[in-house]
């Protein structure tokens, strides 16, 4: 089982070559005096540029009254929510962003997803003034461990000058750890997670990815609120991946986890590590509620996906209906 996790990464694409091969590079444009062009925001295949970003987040609290409350639900990790570079149809811009982008379209990825949800449940009277909007920072391709020690992302940074005390945070991320770029020890222990029957072995495996899901990603998250303290933060346990064998950039990864013959097996791991990992994430003076996306893309529907491991516009939408409601339910 170990070669196959070494063939498998030996083989891996790059995310990005692997995408611009399906679909081409997107068209860009020069910049207007007062707009981001749609195109140049939404081709970048890493996140969004941080001149967008310092951009975009400037223009949309400019749209709030001095005196109107309001809060920012910060995206944050990798391609689970950065999941524009899967998806080739444009929609409508929502929620502030139609004042921004030229002309003002948006793709339909997590983020669109739920400012559309915010914008159509949006109370026009003073009983609900809270205005709400969503910023994607999260990043294409990245993972917990180019995040360890005391590195972390431009985009990661832009959260932690930001993020303020009314805002909420969603993490999700660790998935390319495993799938993407994972170390010589990932492998060894996700091996023994599938391949082995012995409880020791399995016990020892399932420690690995426990520190994986519970202290680095709370170590990630403590930098990014290094400033100031949301008054939620959402961590997020990955989705389960698609199970009908599709073309993919993660299928030589899957093959080598078993999943393509007996997915129950990861998706039994995954549980584990979110009910032993996830759920375990504290910290102090910071209200952190832990979020299954397995339990919303749960592998069974491949409308839900591209490339059997990112959601879909369908997908995502579904994903930000859930971080909606728990956001709504908790901060």
């Amino acid at each position: 089982m170990m070669g196959r996790c070494h063939r498998a990464q030996a083989a891996s694409w790059s995310k990005e070559m692997w995408r611009r091969r399906l679909d081409g590079d997107a068209n860009q444009h020069g910049p207007a005096a007062s707009s981001i062009p749609h195109d140049r925001f939404f081709s970048e295949f890493h996140g969004h540029k941080i001149s967008d970003l310092e951009h975009l987040y400037a223009a949309l609290k400019n749209q709030v009254a001095p005196t109107q409350p309001h809060r920012f639900i910060w995206l944050a990790g990798d391609s689970s929510l950065d999941n524009k570079a899967w998806l080739n149809e444009t929609v409508p811009a929502a929620n502030g962003y139609e004042h921004v982008l030229s002309p003002p379209l948006c793709r339909p990825d997590v983020a669109f997803h739920l400012n559309s949800i915010i914008a159509h449940e949006a109370d026009p009277t003073p009983t609900s003034p809270t205005r709400t909007i969503c910023i994607n920072t999260a990043v294409e391709e990245s993972t917990l461990a180019a995040r360890n020690g005391s590195y972390i992302f431009p985009h990661d940074t832009f959260i932690r000058d930001n993020v303020g005390p009314n805002d909420v945070l969603v993490v999700s991320v660790g998935g390319n750890d495993i799938a993407l770029n994972p170390s010589a020890a990932t492998m060894a222990n996700a091996s023994l997670l599938i391949g082995s029957e012995s409880p020791e072995d399995i016990d020892m495996a399932l420690g690995h990815f426990v520190g994986m899901f519970r202290d680095d990603t709370r170590h990630y998250v403590m930098k990014l609120i290094e400033k100031a303290r949301p008054a939620l933060v959402l961590v997020c346990m990955i989705y389960f991946p698609d199970q009908r064998r599709t073309p993919s950039w993660a299928n030589s990864a899957l093959a080598a986890l078993d999943y393509d013959t007996h997915p129950e097996k990861l998706q039994a791991a995954i549980r584990q590590v979110y009910e032993l990992g996830t759920r375990a994430v504290r910290i102090e003076g910071t209200k952190v509620v832990p979020l299954a996306l397995f339990d919303v893309l749960d592998g069974t529907d491949s409308s839900l996906y591209v490339d059997r491991v990112e959601p879909s516009s369908k997908g995502g939408e579904m994903m930000a209906r859930t971080i909606w409601e728990a956001a709504k339910a908790n901060a």
